[in-house]
């Protein structure tokens, strides 16, 4: 189960930041580009510094997604780091979510 919740949440993280990159910095909403920059900020020491640094926070969080997938046995003794990553990157990604439908002036519910 634990390899899972971090496979399906880098899952999600590589999705938002795949849009985010799709979009480029000029376009992309100040919602998105704020919890962008935090979870970029989270993996910095572990990416390129010359490269675009949403494209290679992309490349990290699916790197460990692809390899939960294809390899999990090579990740059985990490599970626990990986959780507490997987959840700090799961829950920005809620945030920036929450933010998006926020700013978008459909949260609150009408019954």
């Amino acid at each position: 189960p634990g390899a899972k919740f971090c496979r399906g949440a880098f899952r999600i993280v590589t999705a938002l930041l795949d849009m985010a990159a799709l979009l480029g910095e000029k376009r992309r909403p100040r919602e998105v580009q704020f919890h962008v920059e935090m979870i970029v900020a989270g993996v910095q020491d572990s990416i390129s510094k010359e490269a675009d640094t949403v494209l290679s926070a992309w490349m990290f969080f699916d790197g460990y997604a692809r390899g939960l997938e294809d390899r999990p046995s090579s990740y059985a003794g990490k599970i626990d780091k990986l959780r507490s990553a997987a959840l700090v990157a799961f829950r920005d990604a809620l945030a920036c979510a929450h933010d998006l439908l926020e700013a978008s002036g459909f949260a609150g519910e009408k019954r």
